[in-house]
């Protein structure tokens, strides 16, 4: 709870859940990469950077955290919980605990379920609470959600932070009062290093490619070095730090005055950021290297041209090759690139392209990492199986997952398929990063584990099996 908060007698309380991760259980062969995958990232990362501070692995949602921070900062008594947390105390709640009278959820569309269930135990529990549900899901499937969840939910919001957290408590956005810092870290319920730290620097993005949804997001800007200035004396220098801009700064020249920013810190930071290709210019990446950036992650998403072309992205793969060479040429930095698996339009042909891809990649040196899942078709009010060309098997939404067995089938390729494809991308991910690091793959159960919350998320084994190879 907000150290200010006992100063709001007078007001009502509220809590805001954060249900934007969840826990899930792996295909046996998928959870044995992943794991592989982890070790992987320790020993690639350790022999970069050297030994540096555990990345933290607790997480919370920015925009459920900017959400609090509003509120909190208009008199409204604040309690941050997880999921988990507020289903035990209203399944057991301690003798004279205070009652809220909002519970606000924050979810993505596989825990839509999990919250109507809670939602539900609040209202059986609290006669007279209100139940409300944000987040990136109920933005986009507001009429699909109160329909699916009828009776759950007492509102929907179809809008962002401000309009959001107006929302919660009956009001008008211009009735709130705009905090000075963006986030009140002090609302968090434990101690802000055990948590994987995102900040800030811009919201929206300026691209429109069709399966994103950070392109519906308002185009707003925080400070420029998103909040780290004054959250330094609680970091050990060294401690893993990403700014989760879609793209930095929101476009190359703000980027540059985000690195200015960042290099006047003396921060001692591990930074991170996502990049586009069409960004990664000379200048802006000697800029990221004076600002302390030591890692980039770029997205190429598929290999298959045809199947970015019909997604709106520009970035070819000639053009993301041109991109990590310039990035070779030009810095030290740790670079991991994204793809996805079973994007609209895929064929038995992109999944082929997708494998030799990651083998090209790591071949040639311009990648250190491949960060890889599978396409989910996040629902929307306009269209409920996220695209027109998939067609759903399933609409129980808790099993939307990125690394999980596909709820749809496209018009060449079955879920069968798609899952034979991912499943091969996840081991040639694997053998190919081993074999760049002069590992065979069964030495890896001597490695220990990269700190993550995904590891966290499908309760990975972590241990170490054995004796660590020579240069760990």
């Amino acid at each position: 709870m907000s150290r200010r908060n006992g100063a709001q007698a007078d007001a009502e309380p509220l809590w805001l859940v954060d249900a934007t991760t969840y826990r899930q259980e792996l295909d046996p062969a998928v959870r044995r990469c992943k794991e592989r995958y982890f070790r992987l990232e320790h020993l690639s990362k350790q022999r970069r950077y050297g030994e540096h501070v555990a990345r933290g692995v607790r997480t919370y949602s920015p925009g459920l955290l900017r959400v609090a921070s509003i509120l909190a900062a208009s008199g409204h008594r604040v309690r941050f919980l997880t999921l988990e947390e507020a289903e035990a105390e209203l399944e057991e709640p301690e003798p004279g605990a205070e009652r809220p009278a909002v519970v606000g959820f924050g979810s993505v569309c596989p825990t839509v379920p999990a919250c109507a269930r809670v939602a539900t135990l609040a209202r059986r529990r609290l006669p007279g609470v209100r139940t409300v549900l944000g987040g990136s899901h109920a933005v986009v499937a507001p009429t699909l959600t109160s329909k699916a969840f009828e009776g759950a939910f007492d509102e929907v919001v179809d809008g962002f932070e401000a309009d959001a957290a107006a929302r919660l408590v009956g009001g008008a956005p211009g009735g709130l009062r705009l905090p000075a810092e963006r986030l009140d870290y002090g609302l968090l319920p434990r101690p802000l290093q055990e948590y994987g730290l995102n900040l800030t620097t811009t919201t929206g993005c300026p691209f429109a490619c069709s399966y994103c949804q950070d392109r519906l997001a308002p185009r707003e800007v925080a400070s420029l070095d998103g909040g780290l200035g004054r959250i330094l004396d609680r970091l050990e220098r060294g401690t893993p730090v990403h700014v989760c801009d879609s793209v930095l700064g929101g476009g190359v020249l703000r980027a540059l005055e985000v690195c200015r920013a960042l290099a006047g810190l003396d921060h001692g930071m591990l930074l991170s950021c996502d990049l586009r290709p069409e960004l990664a210019r000379p200048w802006l990446l000697d800029a990221l290297g004076t600002a302390g950036f030591r890692e980039v992650r770029i997205g190429l998403d598929s290999a298959d041209e045809g199947v970015l072309a019909s997604a709106g992205r520009r970035a070819t793969p000639a053009r993301l090759a041109e991109a990590l060479e310039s990035i070779r040429e030009r810095s030290d930095l740790y670079v991991s690139v994204y793809l996805v698996t079973g994007l609209p339009g895929s064929t038995t042909a992109t999944l082929e392209r997708n494998v030799a891809v990651v083998e090209q990649l790591a071949d040639r040196g311009l990648a250190d990492q491949v960060r890889h899942h599978l396409y989910v078709p996040y629902p929307t009010d306009r269209c409920p199986s996220g695209d027109p060309r998939v067609r759903l098997r399933t609409g129980d939404w808790s099993r939307y997952d990125r690394n999980s067995h596909p709820v749809f089938d496209l018009d060449d390729l079955p879920a069968e398929a798609l899952w034979d494809g991912f499943r091969m991308t996840e081991e040639a991910i694997v053998s190919t990063w081993a074999r760049r690091l002069g590992l065979g793959v069964e030495e890896l159960d001597g490695v220990p584990s990269y700190p993550d919350y995904h590891a966290v998320t499908y309760g990975l084994d972590t241990t170490v099996a054995g004796p660590v190879p020579p240069d760990c």
